[in-house]
């Protein structure tokens, strides 16, 4: 996030509504009048303008998904997920303001809002921050090249072919019976690929440090994200503290350790960790129901990785109220060890992968229907 410029004006309010949606090269923006409210959306008359274009030939659609990007990584833009408490204020705030203006409560409220608000941003601009303590988590979970002489990261997105035994939906992310949910393995791979590009991207750009990411294509059901940071780089040298366990040759998968500055800092740096290595090590699948037919989501770790599993375990547990976060090795069958927990105690928030999020919610919808 940026400082604030010395000539910005204060503001009230931000009043605009945009909203981007996107496939492939295609952007479809959509500008009005419409909160996205149930009365902005169903019961108000509003006025709204859609745009359609390939966002590498229309400069119109680039313009506003320009417009976008300054916004979303200007000094005044603060993520809605992890804020809850400051959400849950500003809400406090519009219901009191209804009430009674200019109480001695609603004052309370602002002074609130104003305190966790400033909180947030000094997150934000901290060193160890949510967004690197998420690429700390990725690197823990798949990160095959850790490169200190080129100051290098390679991240791989990539999966073995599901639902062998089954030719209709073989490599199809598929939950019969449980989810409508059903596309390609390549395609769940590349858009998560692209949202943790998405992620890091915008840390860049806020933060101004020259560093870079690029993600590539390997082969089907497997992509690579490649960071390179710059000469300057703080997080260059934040990354090098989380991993001054490692051995020159050795990488954070091989050797995943949850560094004693994560552990010791907020839930929100904390959960961006786990949620990082989720997005790359959790398994949304009925395979891992208990055999009366209750869902489970699974979490792998590497084989030689078991005090990082009883660890990882410990904290869902303590830190997070997730008591039914059970471990189990693996070793003696030669294969990752697994944490398992119910679906109805994970938040969405505990992903960023929107595929997962999408049938995890469906998971807990089918154990509520048929355990409750």
């Amino acid at each position: 996030m940026a400082d604030k410029p010395e000539d910005e004006i204060d503001r009230q309010s931000f009043h605009p509504k945009l909203y981007l949606f996107k496939k492939g090269k295609t952007i479809r923006a959509v500008i009005g009048s419409s909160n996205f409210t149930i009365s902005g959306i169903k019961k108000n008359i509003e006025l709204n303008i859609e745009l359609q274009g390939n966002y590498a030939d229309e400069p119109e659609i680039n313009k506003i998904i320009g417009f976008f990007e300054e916004t979303w990584n200007s000094w005044y833009s603060l993520p809605a997920c992890d804020n809850g408490n400051l959400i849950d204020s500003y809400i406090e705030y519009i219901k009191e303001e209804k009430e009674a203006k200019n109480s001695p409560k609603i004052t309370s409220i602002i002074d609130r809002i104003e305190q966790l608000a400033s909180e947030a941003t000094e997150e934000l601009q901290a060193d160890l921050n949510r967004d690197i303590a998420y690429m700390f988590g990725l690197m823990c979970g798949r990160g095959i090249l850790f490169d200190k002489s080129n100051r290098k990261v390679v991240i791989s997105f990539y999966g073995n072919i599901l639902n062998l035994n089954d030719e209709e939906n073989k490599g199809y992310i598929f939950a019969k019976g449980i989810s409508d949910i059903r596309f390609p393995q390549d395609e769940a791979l590349r858009k998560d690929a692209e949202n943790s590009l998405e992620n890091l991207t915008n840390l860049f750009i806020r933060a101004g440090t020259g560093d870079t990411v690029l993600l590539e294509r390997i082969k089907e059901r497997s992509y690579h994200l490649t960071i390179t940071f710059s000469q300057s780089s703080p997080y260059w040298k934040k990354i090098i503290q989380l991993t001054k366990h490692l051995d020159d040759d050795s990488t954070p998968m091989e050797n995943p350790l949850i560094p004693d500055e994560i552990l010791n800092s907020s839930n929100n740096i904390l959960k961006a960790f786990i949620r990082g290595y989720f997005d790359m090590r959790s398994r949304v699948s009925s395979g891992d129901s208990l055999p009366n037919g209750k869902l489970r989501i699974a979490v792998g770790i590497g084989t030689n990785a078991e005090k990082f599993g009883e660890k990882l375990t410990e904290i869902l547990k303590n830190r997070f109220n997730i008591f039914s976060a059970s471990y189990s090795s693996g070793k003696s069958r030669k294969k990752d060890n697994m944490i398992r927990i119910y679906p109805i105690h994970l938040n969405l928030d505990f992903f960023s992968s929107h595929w997962k999020k999408l049938l995890l919610k469906d998971f807990q919808n089918f154990n509520e229907e048929h355990f409750p």
